[in-house]
């Protein structure tokens, strides 16, 4: 059975129809259906950047192709809207990949070893060659993952280093480190290969600075092995021959990787206890950022099952949890689609929240000092003179 895609075009009379490595254009006055060319690969030069950021959301599905040309592997990564990395299985070298995706979505690739290879933002019908030439010219961009701004405040320090420049993190044996110089501070006992204070992808720390270096956020990742569902394409684009594939698919009742939160105060290297309870049963951690003030952060908590979504401000003093946004439903929240659930600073104290239930839609600005956020009335017209 063909699986076909209609895709609108810029022509009111044309429609374009696609099957997996094939495309058509129907003319919808006279019915003619024409057999168009898999769109021009495009070179990578310029278009792969680190570090990665979170995707955007545009909303317009689209196919993409990525063709590696390198002698060695590729991993192949997803970028959620909340910065979380999900695996779509590995390109093989000479290989080119179909993928479904969406305009603006961010895509990694790595080395067999985790290494960052370089990222890309999806375009319209793309189709990428990953060459040596598009690795040795990456384009190095400043770290929007996590990036919420509040107030017009600068994007979250997600980097190894403390704003003031005074401390370095680092992981040692799966251990959270800080480096002054010659001074050398162990902050964590409890990391393994298991449990990591590192990166999924490598050995990197993965710490939240506050902008005030007064804290710094780390996440320990517990990992567990992929599984893995097998396919046969029948009909592949580039041999005779079915081909046997495989991707990454968790089924219900198998382990997660789950994340702990671990914040740190660096006036006394000691570790503020935050209790996991409000968000213990993980699909998804997201870092949203911290206040201009340093003295609070976000997390976005996807919960196994997409039928609770909450975010939640952390008050750094005392690692206390507080529900800023609880989302829930009956079934399921449909979080994976962009456009389907936006959360958005509009200043230093309000959101903009804006979700999907069933075929509506619904906005609501929220007050993260109120302690019922949902009593604040959407206004279309207020909204657009709300400072951004």
């Amino acid at each position: 059975m063909w699986d076909y895609h209609v895709q609108l075009t810029t022509s009111t009379t044309a429609l374009l129809l696609r099957s997996p490595g094939k495309w058509w254009r129907l003319n919808v006055n006279s019915y003619e259906v024409a057999k168009l060319e898999r769109p021009k690969a495009e070179r990578s030069e310029n278009r792969l950047f680190l570090p990665p950021h979170r995707s955007g959301d545009s909303g317009q599905s689209t196919n993409i192709f990525i063709e590696n040309r390198l002698d060695k592997p590729l991993g192949f990564f997803w970028i959620g809207t909340d910065g979380s990395e999900r695996r779509y299985g590995t390109i093989m070298p000479g290989e080119t990949r179909e993928q479904h995706t969406y305009v603006d979505h961010v895509w990694m690739l790595k080395s067999d070893n985790g290494r960052h290879l370089g990222c890309f933002a999806s375009r319209a019908d793309d189709h990428l060659v990953i060459d040596d030439d598009a690795i040795s010219d990456i384009r190095r961009e400043s770290d929007r993952r996590g990036d919420r701004r509040r107030g017009g405040g600068q994007p979250p320090n997600s980097s190894n280093e403390s704003p003031d420049r005074k401390w370095t993190a680092f992981v040692r044996d799966h251990n959270l480190w800080i480096r002054n110089g010659d001074e050398e501070k162990q902050l964590s006992t409890d990391g393994s290969q298991e449990n990591s204070h590192g990166h999924r992808s490598g050995s990197s720390p993965d710490v939240r600075w506050s902008s005030n270096s007064n804290y710094v956020v780390a996440f320990q990742t517990k990992v567990v092995p992929d599984r893995a569902v097998y396919i046969i394409d029948s009909s592949p684009s580039d041999q005779l021959q079915p081909k046997l594939e495989s991707y990454p698919y968790r089924k219900p009742g198998d382990e997660l990787p789950t994340q702990t939160v671990h914040l740190f105060s660096l006036s006394d290297i000691q570790e503020i206890p935050v209790s996991h309870q409000l968000f213990d049963n993980q699909w998804s951690l997201g870092f949203h950022g911290w206040s201009d003030s340093g003295d609070r952060f976000y997390l976005h908590y996807n919960e196994r099952g997409h039928r609770t979504i909450r975010v939640l401000e952390v008050t750094a003093a005392d690692g206390a949890v507080r529900i800023i946004i609880d989302e829930t439903s009956e079934t399921f929240i449909h979080y994976s689609d962009a456009g389907k659930s936006v959360f958005e600073d509009l200043s230093s104290d309000e959101i903009l929240w804006k979700k999907t239930k069933g075929s509506e839609l619904f906005f609501s600005v929220l007050s993260i000092n109120s302690s019922d956020p949902f009593s604040a009335p959407f206004d279309a017209a207020s909204l657009a003179e709300r400072p951004r």
